[in-house]
């Protein structure tokens, strides 16, 4: 059969369909070609710029967060409460020298990082201050806030949210950049050990709101692991990927739960470092395929922070265009198929079958599916029309099936919202909430009706609109950051909350509102007070520890344990009577009314009543005849509504008592009545220890009486083996203690002093009589033994513990200026202070007095005598103050 037979014998509608299906063939042949060029240029160009976008879009959270971080550092530098804390810590080193802070510094520091006992007061005085508790307040509104501290403009740590492990910051880079004016931002680092990124910030703190000098520094640190993590996680087609690139020149990307690092390589250094496109093709990534390659700068005031960085290889875009060809070539197909369709409208019988269905799909699309689909057209006994009719029923029941399931989804989906344990609400783009679910209904006490329209602003306490209106903003700019604050009941009453937001944006991803999830946080946050209150409370009984240790007098106790029961018991008055031991006759008396401390007089405090209650075990309340059990009378006159009255006992021995006022009825709760038996046994122990110190220094004055009578009777002793030094001692010991206390001596320095000045001589006991008394002048060798006499009494003294500490001027005092003297030649100051100035002192004294070798020198010779000497024998400073104080010379004009 020939061609031209076999083309007659096809009907009409095959012929039209094949001249229409030839045409359609050839034009997408030609339209094909045409569209591999521009689908290749195009898909490249919007590649590029949409991989550009999303690196600059992650950019900006990065940026956004160091934006928020230097407000959050700035608000804090600027906070009036961070000045004065720096200021008063700044206080300290005025008055020392450059040396002195030197020392200072590395003896605190070093003690710091090895965590010494000796620091562990200045920890916790930083630790537990108000300023750091003010930081880490600050820190929980920011989960990603790791620390915050503040130093003053010596680089020690003055407020800080935990413990830092040095506390000498002024070596460190960040601390010094700050400290020159400018804020400081660190290149995100990542911790092998933590698994988490962080960037360290610092702003320099001014000295008042118009800047001036610099007086500290306060540093953040904040945790960017879960923004570096969506770098990470970007994934753009098959091969697209987000990595970041350091300042360190090192490029990260994750495989898997891997993370690797790489060094970055040459082509994509140049690439960032020129900057001169978003987006650029033909980079090779680092398996050096080439790549599409989108960058974005993360810049703080020109500073690099580093940059995020996306690659997909070029080669899933010729993917992308075959793919997008075989869809061309499937519609194509298509078409040639809708093409054939209409040749057969040719056919009256076509026609007419498409303008049933027509209909048909109408009704369908109204969501009719109660009829049979196509049933004028079931009856046709043309295959093709059947097959049609078929076609068309399978969409309906499909298209049916999907509304199902739409709307069970749906449905589901509001059920959950419905019946949340959370609230929820929408929030239009003008501020305005256009749906609540019933769970903030039963938070506010609105109903749902009454909450539709209200502004935002409304919604929320009056002194939260600044925080709400920031929050509003930072939300349009695309942060969804979580905050707490506090929403209005119905009722006017106010109630915490959290508030989790999300950003919703409309088709064109421009900013249509906010959607928030709200939780009700009272109950967390009334644990928080609770412990705050208990924190508080272990701060009093360590308050009451400190004097407990420290050497505290009993009425300064007294005036602690009453400060406690006020700040703590928010108590109207309360009084303290400590009792003399074994007994309930008060010593001593302490009492406040409101914020006046007040002492007790004897006819103002009731001893039958102090009898009444001694014999308590445990702490009695009244709310009733209260005036008639008040032990101080000063407490009837604010006419309290509740007294509570509490023995103080060590065990069975009875210390005291005290009594607590409350001008309103105080309810008996565990927890207060726990931190009072606490008080009242902590005040026990420390009335204990004070009558320990009072017995033992008792004792020790009594020892010490009996040590300086023994010393006085050696002296004595002396004199009486001497005749001719008879007076000699107490003459200088009077003289030259006068003399040490003008010289800075106090205390156990001074009694040291005084006991010395009285042995000055003791050694001489050890010389024999026919040397120590000889009326003559010694011979050589007797001169010699008696120049022995201050190794003798060092030896003697040195075995007596009492005594050992007071051998400088029995050993020391022949000593001369310039070297000359004996038992060692001693030269200037090496010889001890005390020694020096009992010298001249003694020197005095000798020429004054008569000896059996010569008689008494005349004041007038014995001054010229120390004037001439002055400098050469004896300290030139010690000689002029003696002369001046004893005889009111003016040392210059003898100098003249």
């Amino acid at each position: 059969m020939t061609h031209k037979k076999i083309w007659s014998g096809i009907g009409i509608k095959t012929k039209v369909i094949a001249i229409i299906v030839a045409s359609v063939c050839l034009a997408i042949g030609i339209t094909t070609y045409i569209n591999f060029v521009f689908l290749s240029r195009s898909l490249t160009q919007n590649s590029g710029e949409k991989i550009s976008l999303i690196a600059d879009k992650t950019g900006d959270l990065i940026r956004g967060e160091i934006d928020n971080e230097i407000k959050l550092l700035s608000s804090i530098a600027l906070s009036p409460r961070t000045r004065e804390e720096i200021v008063r810590a700044n206080k300290n080193y005025e008055d020392l020298s450059f040396l002195s802070q030197e020392e200072k510094n590395r003896r605190l520091d070093e003690e710091w990082t090895r965590q010494a006992a000796s620091i562990e007061a200045l920890k916790r005085n930083i630790e537990f201050s108000s300023v750091s508790q003010y930081l880490r307040d600050l820190q929980k509104t920011n989960s990603n806030e790791v620390e915050i501290f503040i130093t003053d403009q010596h680089g020690f740590n003055v407020a800080m949210t935990g413990r830092t492990s040095d506390y000498w910051q002024a070596d460190e880079e960040w601390w010094q950049k700050a400290s020159e004016g400018e804020p400081y931002i660190s290149s995100p680092a990542f911790d092998e050990s933590s698994k988490y990124w962080a960037i360290n910030l610092a702003v320099p703190v001014y000295e008042s709101l118009d800047k001036g000098r610099i007086i500290g520094v306060v540093r953040g640190t904040v945790d960017i692991t879960s923004l570096l993590n969506s770098v990470y996680e970007i994934e753009f087609g098959e091969t697209g990927r987000g990595y970041f690139v350091s300042t360190y020149g090192n490029i990260y990307h994750r495989m898997e739960e891997t993370l690797e690092i790489h060094p970055v390589p040459q082509n994509l250094i140049n690439f960032l470092k020129t900057g001169e496109t978003a987006w650029k093709k033909d980079l090779k990534d680092l398996d050096g395929i080439p790549s599409i390659t989108a960058a974005s700068e993360i810049l703080h005031k020109g500073q690099t922070i580093g940059w995020i960085l996306v690659l997909m290889q070029e080669k899933e875009l010729q993917s992308t265009i075959l793919s997008t060809m075989q869809g061309n070539i499937l519609t194509a197909a298509i078409l040639i198929g809708v093409l054939a369709v209409i040749g057969s409208l040719l056919s009256n019988s076509i026609l007419r079958v498409f303008h049933i269905l027509r209909e048909e799909v109408d009704q369908l699309a109204l969501g009719d599916y109660s009829k049979d689909f196509s049933f004028p057209l079931s009856a046709s006994s043309d295959p093709d029309i059947h097959g049609l009719v078929k076609g068309f029923n399978r969409m309906k029941t499909a298209v049916e099936s999907r509304e199902r399931v739409i709307h069970a989804s749906e449905k589901k989906y509001r059920h959950l919202v419905e019946t949340m344990s959370e609230g929820l609400v929408m929030i239009n783009d003008k501020g305005q909430i256009s749906y609540s679910n019933p769970k903030l209904s039963e938070i506010t006490g609105l109903s749902r009706q009454e909450m539709k329209g209200m502004s935002l602003y409304n919604f929320f306490a009056p002194e939260e609109k600044e925080n709400i209106a920031l929050q509003w903003v930072s939300r349009i700019d695309g942060l969804q950051t979580a905050y707490e604050t506090f929403l209005v009941k119905k009722d006017g009453s106010t109630l915490p909350v959290l508030i989790s937001p999300q950003r919703m944006t409309n088709e064109r991803e421009e900013f249509a509102g906010s959607l928030a999830v709200i939780t009700d946080i009272s109950i967390r946050k009334e644990v928080e007070i609770a412990q705050r209150r208990k924190i508080n409370e272990l701060a009093s009984l360590r308050k009451i520890d400190n004097a407990i240790l420290a050497k505290t007098t009993l009425t300064a106790f007294n005036q602690i344990i009453l400060n406690q029961i006020r700040d703590h018991l928010n108590a109207s008055a309360a009084s303290i009577h400590i009792f003399y031991p074994n007994t309930t006759r008060v010593k001593s008396s302490r009492a406040f009314i409101g914020e006046k401390n007040r002492s007790c007089a004897k006819n103002e405090i009731s001893l039958e009543r102090i009898q009444l209650h001694a014999h308590q075990k445990n702490f009695v309340s009244f709310e009733s005849d209260i005036v008639e059990n008040v032990i101080w009378k000063g407490i009837e006159a604010i006419k309290p509504d509740s007294l509570y009255i509490s023995p103080v006992r060590n065990g069975d021995d009875l210390k005291g008592i005290i009594e607590i006022a409350f001008c309103y009825q105080k309810d008996q709760e565990d927890d207060w009545l726990s931190y009072l038996n606490a008080l009242v046994t902590q005040t026990a122990v420390g009335i204990e220890k004070i009558e320990l110190i009072e017995k033992l220094e008792t004792r020790n004055k009594d020892l010490q009486q009996a040590y300086i009578s023994a010393i006085k009777g050696w002296a004595k002793a002396l004199e009486l083996r001497d005749e001719e030094t008879k007076g000699h001692s107490d003459r200088v010991v009077d003289m030259a203690v006068n003399m040490a206390r003008e010289f800075g001596f106090t205390g156990e320095a001074l009694e040291n002093f005084r006991n010395g000045a009285f042995l000055h001589d003791i050694g001489k006991m050890g010389v024999p009589d026919g040397i120590l008394l000889k009326p003559g002048k010694l011979t050589e060798e007797e001169w010699q033994i008696m120049k022995m006499h201050p190794d003798f009494a060092y030896e003697l003294l040195r075995e007596i513990p009492f005594l050992k500490n007071a051998y400088e001027i029995p050993y020391y005092h022949h000593e001369r200026w310039n070297g000359t003297g004996y038992p060692h030649g001693l030269v200037g100051e090496k010889i001890p202070l005390a020694a020096r100035i009992f010298a001249v002192v003694d020197v005095w004294d000798a020429l004054t007095s008569n000896r059996p070798y010569r008689p008494a020198w005349s004041q007038e010779e014995t001054v010229k005598y120390l004037i001439d000497n002055k400098g050469v024998l004896f300290d030139p400073i010690i000689v002029d103050h003696f002369l001046s104080r004893e005889l009111g010379l003016d040392n210059r004009e003898d100098q003249e």
